[in-house]
């Protein structure tokens, strides 16, 4: 997004700050001119300390990398992605976008902003093509790292990704979210598999975008999995009910239940069993959590599921809580923000 909206948040203010110290100083320093002799005197020094190290039978210093030397606006820079990649092309007349991106967020306390930054992403981009309807594709971010401990699974930066990118398609006319959690077997930042993105994608841009039917009818092409819509305790199990229309047919694509897990009031989860039931709803029960208070499905860094619909369309992640979640390598607590 342009610089001049990322200055509307306050967690930007650092970076931003940064580099325009840095770009003052390159301004004062002489610009080119002053960089160059900079540099010369660097090596000269740098020359004069190595032949000293080598004398000596010491570790030689590096030498001094010339593009350290050059402008501060010609690297990276708070808003320069989106001046090389999206102002060029701005007035352009598009059908739409897709979006891939997030993984970034998944590290240290850099989740924070994502909650207002990713929908200005898509305000921006719409003002920038002059179309506030502008329609937008959100490929949810797949699953990476490795599985470890469930409290650190659960607490899992990509979860909370995940579930920004849920609620930001579900409060933004003229967006989708195209589900990707199943595609990544490498444990690697990007999934294995390219072609189910491509397929979903597709669909949602035929469905949405362009208007196409089902053969032989008049109903858009399908293009989404179930939806989470609500729960209910009874009798040591939560029945979960999702969205009309998405649910048609719903099963369990294995004959296990992985991806589903469970929890009493101590909030301490457990891997659940589920099967679906009458009227396209999901029961889900555990043995080790006799009074369950609430469900999860998909929700790991490395997700795993096989709950889908009968065009073979994955069910969303969801939780049917709505507790604090708290990562490894950060500070402080998520919230979901339930405007």
């Amino acid at each position: 997004m342009p610089k001049d909206v990322l200055r509307n948040f306050p967690e930007m203010k650092p970076y931003i700050d940064e580099f325009d110290t840095a770009l003052r100083a390159w301004i004062d320093g002489g610009r080119a001119p002053g960089a160059k002799s900079r540099y010369e005197a660097d090596v000269k020094a740098w020359e004069s300390k190595r032949a000293e190290a080598k004398s000596k039978g010491e570790r030689e210093p590096r030498r001094p990398s010339s593009s350290a030397y050059t402008s501060p606006a010609d690297k990276h820079q708070p808003g320069g992605m989106f001046n090389g990649m999206i102002a060029p092309l701005a007035g352009f007349a598009l059908r739409g976008a897709l979006f891939y991106q997030g993984e970034n967020n998944s590290f240290g306390v850099s989740w924070k902003p994502f909650g207002k930054t990713f929908p200005a992403v898509i305000a921006a981009w719409r003002k920038a093509f002059g179309d506030q309807n502008l329609p937008f594709g959100i490929i949810q971010i797949a699953g990476w790292s490795n599985r470890r401990t469930m409290t650190y699974d659960m607490n899992h930066h990509t979860n909370i990704v995940r579930e920004i990118q849920f609620l930001t398609w579900r409060r933004t006319p003229h967006t989708g979210l195209i589900v990707t959690f199943d595609t990544n077997t490498s444990q690697g930042i990007h999934p294995s598999y390219k072609v189910p993105v491509g397929e979903r994608s597709a669909r949602w841009a035929l469905a949405e975008v362009y208007g196409a039917k089902r053969w032989q009818s008049d109903q858009p092409v399908e293009w989404r999995g179930p939806v989470y819509k609500s729960m209910a305790i009874e009798k040591g199990k939560i029945t979960v009910t999702f969205e009309a229309g998405d649910n048609q047919g719903l099963v369990l694509a294995r004959d296990d239940e992985c991806g589903f897990y469970i929890a009493g009031k101590d909030r301490e989860f457990h891997h659940a069993r589920a099967r679906v039931v009458k009227d396209g709803k999901l029961e889900v029960w555990s043995e080790e959590v006799p009074e369950p208070v609430a469900a999860r499905y998909g929700w790991s860094n490395l997700p795993a599921g096989v709950l889908m619909n009968r065009r073979g369309l994955p069910a969303y992640p969801f939780r049917t809580d709505a507790w604090p979640l708290t990562p490894h390598q950060s500070t402080g607590s998520y919230e979901v923000d339930a405007k």
